[in-house]
Parts: C-alpha cells; structure tokens; sequence
C-alpha cells in the first residue's frame, strides 16, 4: 500500500484524501474508496447511529452536522463527515487503515498542515494538543468573565432609563369616578363605572385616556346598585352617545349625591382617601427620572465579583427513565433526555417510552420474535397469537381449527376458534347449552310446518315469512314470535 502526504491531501493507493480548511472536514467518499468500502454500508450500521449519538451529546453539536453532502453533477456526489466520523470510518475499516488516518487528521487538526517524511512524533502530537486546551480553557475564562461585565453594564443601563410607576390598589368590588383632564370641560364631564378590579379597569382607561385622573373611589358590596341610582337620577345629564359619562354638573356635587345614596342603601363601605388618589393620579401623569448613572452598591458588588476566580458551571445531562418492557436491567432503563422523543403533554417535555421501544410500534413485534424461533410446517399449521394458550408450542395449531379470511395473506383468520370464541362470548360460551330438537318426519311442507318453540305442526299461514330460510317462513310461529318479544 503506497502513503504520501502532503498539505490537506493524503494519497493511499492512488486514491487522494481531501479535508476541508474551513471546517477540517474530511471527504467521506475518497475514504470509503481508499479503503474499498461503501460509505452506504457504514451509514447504515446501528453502532454508526450509537457512535453519533454519544459524540452529539459529548460535543453539544446536532447529529444532522456530521455529514454533509455536496452535490457537484448528476453523476458525481461528495459526501463530508466530521474528522472525528472519519477517524471511526476507518477504525471501521481495518487496523493499520485507522492508524494511517488517524495519524494524519490529528496532525492536520493541530498543525494545519502535514509535511512528507516530517511527520511529528507522538510526543510533539500530546503538547500541541495540551497548548490548545489550555488556550479553549483561557478562552472560556474570558467569555464568562464578559458575560459578568455584560449583565453589570445592562444592569446600570436600566437605571438610567425613565421609569413610569403607578400606585395600585387593593381588588374589590368598587364604584370610582374618573375624568379626562386633556379635556376642556373636564370639570363638568366625568364617568362613573363599577368594577371589580380596579387596577386593570383603570389601565384598560389609560390607553384611551392618557391623561386620566381619578376622583372618587369607594368599596362596597352593593356596586351595581349604586351605579344604576347614580344612571337613574343624572339621566337627563347622561351622554347620548355613552351613558355613562356625565355632563354639565361639577365633580364634587357628583361626589356628594353618591355619598347621599350610599348612606341610604345602608351598605358598609371603605373610601380611598385623599393622599392615596393622590399617589395615583401624581404617578400616571408624571415621569421619575432617575439620574443615578452608576449606582455605588453596584459597582462594589462587581469589583468583588470580577477578583474572585471563574470557575465554568458544568454541564448536567438529564437522565430520564424509560418504562419500557425492552430493558433487561434497571440501569439500561435510565437513558439521557435525548433518546426519548418530545412530547408536551409530559411534565418534563418528553415521551414515557425511549425511541428505541416507541420504535417497536407498542410491542408488537414481540409475537414475531416468537414465532421466527419456532420451527413448524406451515403450510398445515399456523401461530395463534391469542390468549387461551399456555406456552408456545400451544400456539403451533393446525390450519383447520382457524376460520377463514380472504383479505389475510394466507386465507385463515390470524386467531383460532377457540380463541375468537373466548374473545366473544367469554364464559357466558362454555356456561351455555344447546339443545338440539328433531322435527317431525311425516310433515307435508307445502301446507303444514312444524314450530320449534312449542314442538306443534301448524299450519304455514301460522308462521311470518323470512327471506333467509329455504321454504321463506321463520322457524317460530307468529304466537312463539310474541312471545318472546313482550319477555
């Protein structure tokens, strides 16, 4: 076998290996070639789709980036795998084809290059492999550390951002009246409502109202009361075009009747007081700036913060239990999280089953592997896989005792009788008694018939026609018939 290296390329008989500069990816095909294998053969092992597993999960990359495939023709496809694919591509190969090509795609991966006849030796391979996980370790130092320094600068940012606060107030059922103070005659045109959230009432005001201001507000049980008395009396004052905005009277008479009328339905209130509305209508309609550009506390805070050393938080893989019935042992039960499907209806975000026994379409491939290890003839005896047999030999029945079915492959149903009989009647079947009774023999059919309830030979008017029977009367006589429909 001839070996040459050079830049990016190793030659192996005649067959000339390329990887990628951008991403080190190595040419899948011209690797299957040099090795006399088909790609198509190791893409479909089930060990490749383990191995892509275990390296999506250590690399934290998704398994579809692995391989990639360029289509240059019609005629001509290149497929790239990740060096670490290729390092297994030809461990799956030979021996001595993985130590050629191992050897190179390290060397390339460290180096960027490999030279002919000045290969580096194994020792040199480990202590450019220790400078780079160093400088990946100083790296993510740094990263976290910008991270730190990027939360602090947001932090600090939003501090000197104009913050609109708004006084709540305690949810009841409540009476409050309102103004819109952009309004001219915002003195006599008011609205009165009930609600039993104040909070989001007034909000869903504000967006219509910017200015609004709020000038009376009471708790009390009777709200709805009080709103239709307060409608009824300012009816005539009542916009047309919403009733319940109230024109040409001032606020404080409004305040006064409402007052008057709550002391008359005689119903326990609580009013907000002066200070409280004061708070409210101040904090809609005003903006506090703060002017503090870097608070103190926080900059001592990420001082001693940044002198204390950054230790990387690892990563904790979520292990999660299958309730399979595919598992031998406990411990082959508890997979990683990413060996289960989706599902949103879980508490967790993931399917009961592993992909592996959702795979198997809910157990029903088990009654196969039964059936492939037993040896019987079938052209005469057939596999029931019903519930009335005790052990597998059982099963093994002959093609008599099975109904027959023309959509089935084989022309039999797939369950014996006595398993159909069992899966219809139950016990109510073997509980059952069925007594045959024989008719009389000198009976001339064409003017007499003989009933089978009551055992008397009648005559044929006596007797409902049927369709389904060959002499086109039923087997019960008309009285018989009744009979047994009124029980």
């Amino acid at each position: 076998m001839s070996i040459i290296t050079t830049k990016e390329t190793l030659c192996i008989d005649d067959i000339t290996i390329t990887s990628r500069k951008l991403d080190g990816y190595v040419n899948a095909t011209q690797l299957c070639q040099a090795g006399k294998r088909l790609f198509s053969t190791y893409f479909r092992r089930k060990r490749t789709k383990d191995f892509f597993n275990e390296l999506s999960l250590q690399a934290q990359i998704c398994t579809s980036t692995f391989v990639k495939f360029e289509q240059k023709t019609s005629r001509n496809k290149v497929t790239w795998v990740h060096p670490q694919v290729a390092i297994n591509i030809a461990q799956w190969i030979s021996p001595k084809f993985d130590l050629m090509v191992s050897r190179w795609i390290y060397e390339l991966m460290l180096f960027g290059n490999v030279t002919l006849g000045k290969e580096r030796s194994n020792e040199e391979l480990e202590e450019k492999l220790k400078d780079a996980n160093k400088m990946i370790e100083t790296l993510n130092e740094k990263l976290s550390t910008m991270n730190i320094e990027y939360k602090k600068l947001r932090k600090c940012h939003r501090g000197v951002l104009k913050r609109k606060s708004v006084h709540y107030f305690k949810k009841g059922k409540c009476f409050y009246i309102i103004s819109n103070t952009q309004e001219i005659n915002h003195d006599t045109r008011v609205k009165i409502g009930i609600s039993t959230d104040i909070n989001t009432r007034l909000k869903n005001h504000r967006t219509a109202m910017p200015y609004l201001k709020l000038h009376y507000l009471v708790f009390l049980d009777k709200f709805t009361l009080l709103e239709n008395i307060m409608k009824e009396h300012f009816n005539p004052n009542l916009d047309p075009n919403n009733h319940e905005f109230i024109s040409g009277i001032s606020i404080q008479d409004i305040i006064k009747k409402v007052k008057e009328c709550i002391h008359f339905i005689k119903s326990p209130y609580t009013e907000e007081t002066y200070d409280e509305l004061t708070k409210y209508n101040v904090d809609t309609n005003t903006e506090e700036v703060n002017d503090t550009i870097i608070d103190e506390e926080l900059v001592e805070e990420k001082e001693e913060i940044l002198e204390q050393p950054v230790i990387p938080e690892p990563i904790e893989e979520y292990i999660k239990r299958c309730a399979g019935k595919f598992h031998e042992t406990e411990e082959d039960r508890m997979l990683d999280s990413s060996m289960f499907h989706k599902n949103r209806a879980c508490k967790d975000g993931f399917a009961t089953y592993c992909k592996e026994c959702a795979s198997k379409a809910r157990y029903k491939d088990k009654n196969n592997l039964e059936r492939k290890k037993l040896e019987y003839d079938r052209e005469k005896f057939k596999y029931c896989p019903g519930t009335t047999h005790a052990c597998p030999e059982d099963r093994i029945i002959s093609l008599d005792d099975f109904h027959s079915n023309k959509a089935a492959k084989d022309g039999k149903s797939p369950y014996c009788k006595e398993c159909i009989g069992v899966r219809k009647y139950g016990e109510k079947r073997k509980k059952r008694k069925i007594v045959y009774k024989d008719p009389p023999k000198n009976v001339n059919s064409d003017i007499h018939k003989w009933c089978s309830t009551c055992e008397n030979v009648l005559e044929r008017k006596m007797f409902h026609n049927s369709n389904s029977s060959n002499d086109g009367l039923q087997n019960r006589c008309k009285k018989c018939a009744k009979n047994k429909r009124l029980k």
